[in-house]
């Protein structure tokens, strides 16, 4: 007897089974971070599943609805073809598919702690695509940033699961207070995030 494989999805809280996880495209109203641009990693047109519990447990509590509530994990069957999120690298097992269907609500109400954050981050990725974080949740340098002379002990203040805004800021003041050029081009972006 083969075991089948379970897919999670953290998302929008006060779903139940039978519901269907759509992508965000086919919503009455595109959430905002769509509206943003095109910096905006996922595809509108496809649903977000996952092997990893946890990794899905992340994306729930990421999914503040109104009163502060954090989303919930669902135990979902993806519809239609399975692919790989180009978001995450071939090892992390993350895939889109064009809807799935809640069979169970496993969580309700999560609430984002560091050693959630610390998790999901193991996954992000700088655009030249080296790690943004340890393993223990502290952010490192860029390649870009490498070169510029900064180095991963130069991080390690800023503590684990320090945003990438705060992790910019910390390497510009950085940089200045060396007496550093700063870069003119746009600072490398996170390629993949959890």
């Amino acid at each position: 007897m083969t075991r089948m494989t379970r897919y999670w999805h953290g998302g929008h809280p006060g779903l139940r089974p039978g519901d269907t996880i759509r992508a965000a495209s086919s919503l009455p109203t595109l959430p905002l971070v769509y509206t943003f641009g095109a910096d905006y990693p996922t595809d509108p047109n496809r649903a977000y599943v996952t092997t990893d519990k946890t990794l899905a447990r992340s994306y729930a509590a990421k999914a503040i609805h109104a009163g502060g509530v954090g989303g919930d994990l669902y135990n979902v069957r993806p519809r239609g073809p399975l692919e790989h999120d180009p978001d995450y690298l071939p090892e992390v097992p993350c895939f889109t598919c064009t809807s799935a269907v809640i069979t169970s609500v496993v969580e309700r109400g999560i609430t984002m702690t560091i050693g959630l954050e610390v998790y999901a981050n193991r996954h992000t990725y700088w655009d030249d695509g080296t790690p943004m974080y340890t393993r223990d949740g502290a952010a490192l340098p860029s390649l870009p940033m490498r070169d510029l002379g900064l180095i991963d002990e130069d991080f390690k203040v800023l503590g684990p699961a320090a945003s990438f805004d705060t992790i910019d800021l910390h390497a510009r003041q950085l940089l200045v207070s060396r007496g550093v050029p700063l870069p003119t081009t746009t600072p490398d972006r996170p390629a993949g995030t959890a």
